[in-house]
Order: structure tokens, then C-alpha cells, then sequence
């Protein structure tokens, strides 16, 4: 797999997909109110927060499995029988609680949730596949695809009067694409499932479920805390805010996932100084971004977000402030953790995640009893202050790891 091209491809891929996010949610902002603009986020909460028991880490465990060059069709079937148990059991309990799924986001959604979820857990399966069979910069275009097939289905179906329905729609048509597109993209077929092929996802999977709810939880739990104690015209507001920071976070990304494989291999041949190497130079590629990003926020917050969105949205000057010091920790970070999981090492990402959530949940939440409107502020405070388990287990991850971390730090930190 050439690693430079790859990541190029999913760079440009994410940048692009971000730039047509920011742009749809602009067009969104000033059609709608926030308060319909926060029904819609509150949907894709629930959308991604439900995809952690939909998967329990199985995907993550096709890509890393697959990379090591295991029987692909057994294993691709064996993931497919457990996934289909798996949305059976949680689409059933959005249909026993659909009345408190619809009274939380405020509308009739919970039919459209099971929907979304399927789709989005097909194509998701299908890219984690192809992701293994080290293709990773065929599924640039196809991320891109699903994001702009949800902007453009859903602003014409906005401009057509469906309100906060016309985005859902529109998620729901991307994800549908994605599904269509990646199933044909991949060259696994699908092969006998068997208890062997099962266990060995779940020997992986089991950690890397509790490390993937960290990303759920960095990305979404805010929204959800938020979403409880105040209206749905504070998530829109705060929605907006963190929309805009995560163009910060497409770089780190882009070569997290492209050097995951690429490690994997690496550590199954134990070739640890290449491993070093890569996990430094993609830290530093990382902060480059970051860092003078969040210098601008501090100076030019509220302007903006009123010149971008409107002044409705000033009030979250002070929130993308917080959001852009937080992505400086997060940039690396986002390397840290799939550099863990490649090295076969998914049970130290999983205790540091353990560690983040707590913290994650415990200072909002709090927030949120004491002052309802502090919840906003205290969500993200939660996570800046959470990050650093990751690093920490990369340093115990084993003696050739701990002793490249110092080198990484007093270059980039």
C-alpha cells in the first residue's frame, strides 16, 4: 500500500467531505431555525450513539483481521451473522421506545432511526473491508460520495419546505449510496462462517469496542447531555459551533486511518522502528493544523460564527474557543489511538477509554445539575481533560513504544 498516496487521496477526500458539511450546514443554519437545526442533530446522535451496540467493535476487527491476511470470505461471513443479531436486538428496542425517542428529539423520527441504522451499519461494514484488503484510499470517494449525496438530497428537500425531515432524508439517501457503493467496491466475497472465525473477531473486537465508544462519546455524548437539560435550539446553536472545528481534525484523520493498516502489517513483521517513525512524523503533520487554528478562534469566535451563520449564533463565541483547544489535543490523540489498535494492542486504548468517558460524562453532567446552560461549556472541558490516557498507554504499549514517546513530545509539544 503506498501511504503517501493513500492518505493524499483520503485527505483531500476528508477536506473535501468537510468543506461540503460546512457548507450544507451554513445553507441550513440560515433556512431554518436553530431549533430545527437541533432536532436534526439530535437524530444523528441517536444515530451514531446507537451504532456502538449495532457493532461492538466487529468492524474494527474485519479491517485488522483482514489486514493480516486471514480467510477473508469466512471472516466477512462470521462478521455479517453477528452484525445481523446485533441490529435485530437494538432495532427492537427503538421500537419499544419509540415514545421516548420521539419525545426527546421532539419529532415522529424513530422509524426513520431504524432505517438510518441499517444502512449506515452496511456501508460501514463493507468500508472497514475494503479498508483491510490495504485499499484504503479507494474508500476516499465514497466517504465524499455519502456526504455530498446528504447535503444536496437534503438542502433541495429544505428549500422544498420538509424542514429538519429534509436533512434526515438526506443522511438516510448518503447512507443508502454508501451501502450500494462500498458492497460493490469490495473484493471479499462472502464465505462459511464459523465459531474459529467469530472468536478470533471477538478476541480483537471485544477490546476494541470499549476503545471505538471514546470516538461516540467525544463526537456525540455533548449533544446528548446537552439535549436533556436545554432545548433543542441550544444543541443547533452548539452544533454549529463544534461543525466548524471539525475541518481542524480532517488532517489527523486522513493519516490515522491510512497508517493503520500499514502498522498492522508492520507489527506483524516486528519492524518497531518503522512503526516509530510513521506514528512521529503523523503527529507532527497532525499539529500543524491545529494549532494555529485555535490561535484564530481565540481571535475571531463570535465574528465567525455571525458572519458565517448569523447572529443567532454569536452566543457560542466562548464554546468554539473551548472546542479549538480541545481539537490541538485531539489531533494527536486521533494518531495515538489507531496506532494502539494497530499494533495489536486494542486492550490499553480500551482502559484509556474507559478513563476519558468517566471524565467525559462526569463534568457535564455535573454542570448541567448545577447550572443547566453551564452543560454546554462543561461537556468540552470534560474531554480536553480526558485525552491524556491515550498517550500514556502508547508509552506502555511496550519498551520500543515508550522510548520513541519523549522524542515525539520535545518535537512537537
Amino acid at each position: 500500500m503506498n501511504l503517501t498516496r493513500s492518505s493524499f487521496k483520503l485527505f483531500v477526500s476528508k477536506a473535501g467531505g468537510a468543506l461540503v458539511v460546512f457548507v450544507g450546514i451554513t445553507v441550513f443554519a440560515r433556512e431554518l431555525s436553530a431549533g430545527q437545526l437541533g432536532v436534526f442533530f439530535l437524530f444523528q446522535t441517536l444515530l451514531y450513539i446507537l451504532t456502538i451496540p449495532a457493532d461492538l467493535g466487529i468492524r474494527g476487527g474485519v479491517e485488522k483481521r483482514l489486514s493480516e491476511g486471514l480467510d477473508s470470505g469466512g471472516l466477512l461471513a462470521s462478521a455479517i451473522v453477528l452484525k445481523t443479531a446485533l441490529l435485530a436486538i437494538v432495532t427492537g428496542g427503538i421500537v419499544l421506545a419509540r415514545g421516548a425517542i420521539n419525545g426527546y428529539v421532539g419529532a415522529d423520527i424513530a422509524g426513520l432511526l431504524i432505517v438510518a441504522l441499517v444502512l449506515w451499519e452496511v456501508a460501514e461494514l463493507y468500508i472497514y473491508t475494503v479498508r483491510g484488503e490495504l485499499r484504503v484510499g479507494e474508500t476516499a470517494l465514497l466517504e465524499f460520495g455519502r456526504q455530498a449525496v446528504w447535503i444536496g438530497l437534503g438542502a433541495v428537500l429544505v428549500f422544498a419546505g420538509f424542514g429538519a425531515y429534509g436533512i434526515i432524508y438526506g443522511l438516510i439517501g448518503g447512507a443508502a449510496v454508501a451501502s450500494v457503493w462500498s458492497y460493490h467496491r469490495a473484493d471479499t466475497s462472502v464465505g462459511r462462517p464459523s465459531m474459529g472465525h467469530a472468536r478470533s473477531l471477538f478476541d480483537y473486537s471485544k477490546y476494541h469496542f470499549v476503545s471505538s465508544i471514546g470516538g461516540r462519546v467525544y463526537e456525540w455524548m455533548d449533544v446528548a447531555v446537552i439535549g436533556f437539560f436545554l432545548t433543542t435550539s441550544f444543541v443547533g446553536v452548539y452544533e454549529v459551533a463544534w461543525q466548524v472545528t471539525l475541518l481542524v481534525l480532517m488532517v489527523s484523520y486522513a493519516i490515522a486511518t491510512t497508517i493503520f493498516p500499514q502498522i498492522s502489517q508492520w507489527n506483524a513483521d516486528a519492524e518497531t522502528e518503522r512503526i516509530e517513525s510513521i506514528v512521529s512524523r503523523a503527529i507532527g503533520v497532525s499539529l500543524a493544523l491545529s494549532i494555529p487554528a485555535f490561535v484564530g478562534a481565540a481571535v475571531f469566535a463570535e465574528e465567525i460564527l455571525t458572519v458565517v451563520f448569523g447572529a443567532e449564533y454569536a452566543i457560542a463565541g466562548g464554546v468554539l474557543v473551548l472546542l479549538m483547544g480541545e481539537k490541538v489535543f485531539q489531533s494527536a490523540n486521533d494518531v495515538f489511538w489507531r496506532s494502539l489498535n494497530a499494533i495489536d494492542q486494542p486492550r490499553l486504548a480500551a482502559r484509556a477509554t474507559v478513563i476519558t468517558i468517566a471524565i467525559n460524562l462526569e463534568i457535564p453532567c455535573c454542570t448541567g445539575c448545577i447550572s443547566p446552560g453551564s452543560s454546554k461549556y462543561g461537556s468540552r472541558i470534560g474531554w480536553s481533560v480526558s485525552v491524556s490516557p491515550v498517550p500514556h498507554s502508547w508509552v506502555r504499549s511496550s519498551p520500543g513504544y515508550a522510548r520513541s514517546f519523549p522524542s515525539i513530545v520535545s518535537r512537537y509539544w
